[in-house]
């Protein structure tokens, strides 16, 4: 299986919430804290059901706080596609929906 990557959560994070603050450089994005990025608690509930949802996971709701920086979470999302963790698959077959759907539109 292919790791996640902080890139794939940063891409899903955009498609949901829009770009990170733009007073933080690109280089910053992956050890910065989503509250510094510019995201909100509304933000990444979205993210996370995204993932959640496209990943076949149960990731809880205090997973993933503001305070988390994508490095962070893009590793306890790994964990828990390989492994036991707080985040555990809902079901015991491999899900099979790519990391980043297509959409219609804009």
């Amino acid at each position: 299986m292919q790791a996640f990557t902080v890139e794939m959560l940063l891409a899903v994070t955009r498609e949901c919430a829009g770009d990170p603050d733009e007073t933080i450089s690109a280089a910053e994005v992956r050890s910065s804290t989503f509250r510094d990025l510019g995201y909100d608690s509304v933000a990444l509930i979205e993210v996370i059901a995204r993932i959640s949802h496209e990943f076949d996971l149960t990731i809880p709701d205090d997973v993933a706080p503001e305070d988390r920086t994508p490095e962070n979470l893009a590793a306890l999302i790994n964990t828990a596609l390989t492994e036991d963790s707080p985040c555990r698959r809902t079901s015991t077959t491999p899900s099979t929906s790519k990391h980043r759907s297509t959409s219609s539109g804009g």
